[in-house]
């Protein structure tokens, strides 16, 4: 079995490893006292990485490598400037993204309470450094108390996933994008329930087995054929020929099911019973209220400096205008003429735009920063 794949592939093994030699050799002995340790995480750290079969015998790499890079100082104006040159040389070789994560190594947040974390301590690969980086967070690693904001964020995500690929439906392009996105929010829908019972495990086979035993009246038989769909799509990725009126058809049934779980989700965290999505995108109080206001002020006026705009309100900044935007976005049931209430989070700017499909550029750009 391969160190990153379902499967015997020495092929693409042997490209992974001489890429992680290309990036060792890359790294300036200027910055080795910085660097403590770069880890390779994601699928592929996971031993569960994409094998793209595009019908062929010729077999590609896929996914992103989602790297973690564990430095002294972070915000070391030589060692971004590496991570970005790395960056672009090794996703033109590969063929895929190459991104970089970088952060002390007491930034990590208790895995036990943090999926990305979780799931980087049970599986990576270190590239560089030391070999014992993680193994101190490993003592009594467990999922069973995911705080409910984990399932929350998950869904987030992946709601925005369905968005954007809304967005290219109605322009009928970017297919494979669109599938992709479709397939990750398939595992997405599993795994927020797995969340929810304590139940989620760094393999997805295992989720599969424990999904397929969970008792809860929110899984349906959809959700688990959907994640038999996702696990298949992420292990052994291909893009099927399916026309823009299928996918138009499965990204409104997926909208219609992640909306139920995640006023499912919403409610039990906020104690506040959702009926449906336009009540959550409307809803008065703050989405996130253990977050102290000063804090969302100040992260508002850093932004309002840095890029010259902020969302609103910026007493549940930023992630409750995203969370609202998410949920009006994907609410298939309400009609999307008025366009005051989603202009209502977004910066001024949005004032002038006349189209729901128009908000992505928007939407897109604060996603990406707080995603």
């Amino acid at each position: 079995m391969s160190k990153y794949f379902q499967g015997e592939f020495p092929e693409l093994e042997k490209l992974l490893e001489q890429h992680f030699e290309s990036v060792r050799t890359k790294i300036p002995q200027s910055l080795k006292t910085n660097i403590d340790s770069l880890i390779l995480g994601g699928g592929y750290g996971r031993g569960e990485g994409g094998v793209f079969n595009s019908g062929t015998s010729q077999y590609t790499l896929y996914n992103d490598l989602d790297y973690f890079l564990f430095c002294k100082n972070p915000n070391c104006p030589s060692l971004l400037g590496w991570v970005h040159q790395i960056e672009k040389e090794e996703t033109e070789i590969l063929g895929i993204d190459v991104e970089i994560k970088c952060l002390r190594i007491n930034d990590i947040i208790d895995p036990g309470i943090s999926m990305m974390f979780y799931d980087l301590v049970c599986g990576h690969h270190i590239v560089y450094g030391l070999s014992n980086s993680l193994s101190a967070y490993k003592n009594n690693l467990t999922s069973e108390k995911f705080p409910l904001l984990e399932s929350t964020k998950l869904l987030w995500n992946r709601g925005s996933g369905l968005y954007f690929s809304a967005c290219r439906i109605k322009l009928e392009k970017d297919n494979g994008y669109i599938q992709r996105n479709h397939q990750k929010c398939k595992l997405a829908l599993g795994d927020a329930l797995l969340c929810l019972h304590g139940q989620y495990h760094f393999s997805c086979l295992e989720r599969l087995k424990r999904l397929e035993q969970l008792d809860d009246p929110l899984l349906t038989v959809d959700i688990i054929d959907y994640y038999n769909e996702g696990i298949e799509f992420k292990l052994r990725p291909t893009h099927k020929d399916k026309s823009i009126e299928d996918l138009k058809e499965e990204n409104l049934k997926m909208c219609r099911l992640w909306g139920t779980l995640f006023l499912a989700v919403e409610s039990r965290r906020l104690s506040h019973d959702f009926k449906n999505l336009t009540e959550y995108t409307n809803f008065g109080k703050r989405i996130f209220p253990d977050v102290s206001i000063l804090k969302t002020i100040l992260i508002a006026v850093r932004d309002r400096l840095k890029y010259g705009e902020n969302l609103r309100p910026v007493t549940d900044y930023p992630a409750g205008a995203l969370m609202r935007l998410v949920t009006y976005f994907n609410d298939i049931d309400s009609k999307k003429n008025d366009l005051s209430l989603p202009q209502r989070y977004l910066p001024s700017v949005s004032n002038d735009i006349s189209d729901i499909f128009e908000l992505e550029i928007i939407y897109d750009k604060w996603w990406f920063r707080y995603s």
